[in-house]
């Protein structure tokens, strides 16, 4: 008899917390004329994914191949204009850091800390390195370097042919970070990174000299929560200007050759 009675009645609950007042409708839909037609050329899947870790495995693309890694190991090159796969490698690591591709060759990261440099034509390994700390962030690939940055606050720029060390950046990190990191950028000569300390740095890619350091915002609050600074996001390079956001929205705009601030901006 009760188990008939809670039957009956829980319909009416459930209709009775849907028209809770103090809960926030969604806003609608608005409506809108497109400008631009989409249309899908391809779709490839590369394994599992991500699964249900938290990962930004972003596909690197050049002119002609797409190279697209999953959580598990998975490696794939695919043609850009087709998706018609050209090679696939079965690494066996967990892949967190990636995928980075240029200079002929193609570069990911792994959980365990180890950088695993192949070849983009054939997908041969060339190298591997062991870092000590986890890669969450696509390698930076230059015309001597590959800079990999690591979530214990190192960035190391190693020989682009065997990947021996060549020089080490370290800074110290807050107790409390965000997980995740942005990945390096090189531009020529100059190499931007940034860190969970709110730092945006800017060294000579050849000899790992620090041109300068800027933070990007400060940090406020009484918590450790609070006082999250993390430079996780993106960075936007145009016209020797870098822009970075900090994760509490300090955006700031940067000359790249001196490492002035010409504007900032809270969002």
């Amino acid at each position: 008899m009760l188990k008939r009675w809670f039957l009956i009645l829980l319909p009416l609950l459930l209709v009775g917390c849907s028209s809770d007042e103090s809960v926030v409708q969604p806003s609608p839909l608005p409506q809108f004329k497109p400008q631009i037609q989409v249309q899908k050329l391809w779709t490839a899947t590369i394994g599992n994914g991500v699964g249900e870790l938290y990962l930004n495995l972003e596909p690197a693309v050049t002119e002609r191949w797409v190279y697209a890694a999953s959580a598990s190991g998975l490696l794939y090159k695919l043609d850009r204009e087709t998706g018609e796969r050209q090679w696939q490698k079965n690494l066996p690591l967990r892949i967190t850091g990636g995928v980075a591709a240029g200079y002929g060759m193609v570069a990911v990261g792994s959980a365990n800390g180890e950088l695993v440099v192949l070849d983009a034509e054939d997908g041969s390994e060339l190298w591997r390195k062991s870092l000590g700390g986890q890669i969450l962030s696509a390698p930076a690939l230059g015309g001597n370097r590959v800079v990999v940055q690591t979530i214990d606050g190192r960035l190391r720029g190693l020989q682009r042919e065997d990947g021996a060390t060549v020089w080490l950046f370290d800074t110290s990190i807050p107790v409390l970070t965000l997980r995740g990191e942005a990945s390096p950028v090189v531009k020529g000569p100059v190499t931007l990174a940034g860190f969970a300390n709110g730092k945006l740095v800017a060294l000579d890619t050849d000899s790992g000299y620090v041109a300068w350091e800027r933070l990007i915002g400060e940090p406020s609050g009484r918590s450790e929560l609070e006082r999250l600074i993390d430079l996780d996001g993106r960075f936007w390079v145009s016209d020797k200007v870098v822009y970075a956001v900090t994760f509490q929205g300090a955006l700031a705009a940067i000359d790249v050759p001196t490492g002035r601030l010409l504007w900032s901006k809270p969002l």
